[in-house]
């Protein structure tokens, strides 16, 4: 039997109360809880997203690499298998890179190689956009082109 807390903490009877992979049992003197496989404030592993034991990482979240131990991807990686800006797999939204080996992810809407306007985008083989930011009105299906509306951010409309 499982039971949630106000703060969302868990605690249960046995070990087979706990949600497999997702958290880890700790039985103490007074309590015994199902705790989230990344909480490294209570024996899990920071950037862990599941586990099979209490420090037994066996899958890192988005933005983490390792086995065992989740060390944090560079910065706008989505993944990566190794540390560094320049070392990222894939890139999360609103970044692209380019190429199909491992690099550093640019905004959309990067003044020097980007699209102005660009909320997301895809590289493969050129870039294109996909979705507008807000003050920019979208056009266009394949690819998008995104049109500023007005220069006052604050009198415009999300389009």
């Amino acid at each position: 039997m499982v039971k949630t807390a106000v703060d969302g903490t868990t605690t249960c009877v046995d070990k087979a109360g706990c949600t497999t992979g997702q958290t880890h049992f700790v039985e103490g003197s007074t309590t015994k809880a199902c705790i989230p496989c990344s909480d490294n404030t209570k024996g899990g592993i920071l950037g862990c997203k599941t586990c099979t034991a209490k420090g037994q990482c066996s899958a890192c979240l988005e933005g983490y690499f390792g086995s065992n131990a989740c060390a944090p991807c560079g910065a706008n990686c989505a993944t990566c298998t190794q540390a560094g800006d320049d070392k990222c797999d894939t890139c999360k939204p609103g970044y692209f890179k380019q190429g199909d080996s491992p690099g550093t992810c640019t905004p959309c809407d990067d003044t020097a190689s980007g699209i102005p306007g660009c909320a997301e985008c895809t590289f493969s083989g050129s870039l294109a956009c996909i979705s507008c930011k807000p003050n920019y009105k979208q056009s266009g299906l394949d690819p998008v082109t995104c049109t500023r509306t007005c220069e006052d951010d604050s009198a415009c409309e999300a389009h």
